[in-house]
């Protein structure tokens, strides 16, 4: 048995020296991926790296670039609602 978790961590815009999105995956517990709003592209560890294709971690890279939207627009929607600005 394995467990796979996705952690991420999302502020609003404009907090400085923090990105607005980050991502990372754990399998067993152990860290195998990650990615932020400022890199915008996954960082891979070598021992899972091969399991899969390069097709496979770009499309990984795509999924985390929408989940970096969804946060950032779920965000200022929120800021929008509540009458709260940057």
């Amino acid at each position: 048995t394995h467990t796979l978790h996705y952690l991420y961590t999302a502020v609003t815009p404009g907090v400085t020296d923090f990105p607005e999105f980050i991502a990372v995956g754990l399998m067993d517990g152990e860290q195998f991926m990650f990615y932020s709003s400022d890199i915008r592209t996954l960082i891979i560890k070598d021992w899972i790296k091969k399991s899969n294709s390069e097709s496979y971690w770009r499309s990984e890279t795509e999924e985390m670039r929408d989940n970096q939207y969804t946060f950032t627009h779920t965000f200022t929607t929120a800021m929008k609602e509540f009458n709260h600005s940057e």
